[in-house]
């Protein structure tokens, strides 16, 4: 069981009503079928508590594991060439007429790319909530990287 309150357009929910300070008990509201670690789907509407339905948690899930994807395959990619003797994708550009090292990473990149972005643009739009809470990231990229290649 939870009891919420609203405080300065903050949600804050506890276990045990004797937490809630004095002066919101009367603002309180109970949710018998979650516990402390639901309160992510708790939000404030025109000041009344209430819980967020599936869909709704689902694309936020999704749009928290769209942002980590791209900030760790960013990370991914840039040790990879770091590996490699090379600071950034302008460098592979620069020396990839004259070095194969360069093309192959060059190479490498695109398909590593079109890959996180082709899963990105189909198939992550079609997990359940419960596939994005169990999605792991560093294995999915490591998997692409195998899938195209390592280097």
């Amino acid at each position: 069981m939870v009891y919420a309150w609203a405080e300065d357009g903050h949600i804050f929910a506890v276990e045990r009503l004797e937490d809630i300070p004095e002066q919101y008990r009367n603002g309180v509201v109970v949710f018998a079928d979650l516990t402390t670690k639901d309160v992510s789907k708790l939000y404030i509407d025109a000041g009344e508590i209430k819980v967020k339905d599936e869909q709704t948690l689902a694309l936020e899930k999704r749009e928290e594991v769209k942002r980590l994807l791209i900030d760790k395959a960013e990370k991914f990619i840039a040790d990879t060439l770091k590996r490699h003797g090379y600071y950034s994708l302008g460098d592979l550009l620069i020396y990839q007429s004259g070095s194969q090292e360069a093309a192959e990473l060059l190479s490498w990149y695109k398909q590593f790319d079109a890959k996180v972005w082709g899963f990105i643009e189909t198939e992550l739009a079609q997990k359940s909530l419960q596939e994005l809470e169990s999605f792991d990231i560093d294995n999915f990229l490591n998997s692409i990287a195998t899938e195209v290649g390592n280097v």
